[in-house]
């Protein structure tokens, strides 16, 4: 199921991304499921992964790294998330797109 519903430009790309492909594409599955079950949609995800987002960059320049890689990480997962959700739940767009990649430009 899982397999199917990935697109096919983004199946065979960079495959030697292990961190990516071991542990932020399974984890963020498996929490697309989760919210697809409590019915949040992809576009809430994207500007919710925001709030880690930014918190992560000030904690960079406050010269508190762990903190900073930290939530850098939850951002990312939550940028899984949003594509995955999106796909399972068939709600793909240009606008979701655009917000995705936008936000993925400033932070």
């Amino acid at each position: 199921m899982i397999s199917y519903n990935y697109p096919k430009e983004k199946r065979n790309s960079d495959s030697t991304n292990l961190l990516r492909s071991l542990i932020f594409e399974k984890a963020g599955w498996y929490l697309a499921l989760l919210a697809n079950k409590i019915k949040i949609r992809p576009n809430t995800v994207t500007l919710i992964s925001i709030i880690p987002g930014i918190y992560g960059i000030y904690c960079n320049s406050q010269s508190n790294f762990f903190m900073g890689i930290l939530f850098m990480v939850i951002y990312y997962l939550l940028d899984n998330v949003d594509g995955h959700l999106a796909r399972l739940s068939k709600k793909t767009s240009i606008y979701g797109s655009y917000l995705d990649d936008s936000i993925g430009i400033i932070l």
